[in-house]
């Protein structure tokens, strides 16, 4: 298992999902790793500039990952 910092979308298996909690209004979604849109090279921690928020609809907040 890679630490958070060193994965990569391609490290992660069709089936996996990735938890992440909105900085601006704590709202917490699951998201399945394929389909995301990102190139599977892209850091996992990169993810918030692709992801908004359901709950807000904050862009390239903080996510708790």
């Amino acid at each position: 298992m890679r630490p958070l910092y060193a994965a990569k979308l391609e490290d992660l298996a069709p089936d996996d999902r990735i938890k992440v909690e909105c900085g601006s209004c704590k709202h917490v979604g699951l998201i399945a790793a394929t389909g995301l849109g990102p190139p599977p090279h892209t850091s996992v921690l990169d993810l918030k500039q692709w992801l908004r928020c359901q709950g807000c609809g904050a862009k390239g907040e903080p996510l708790c990952l």
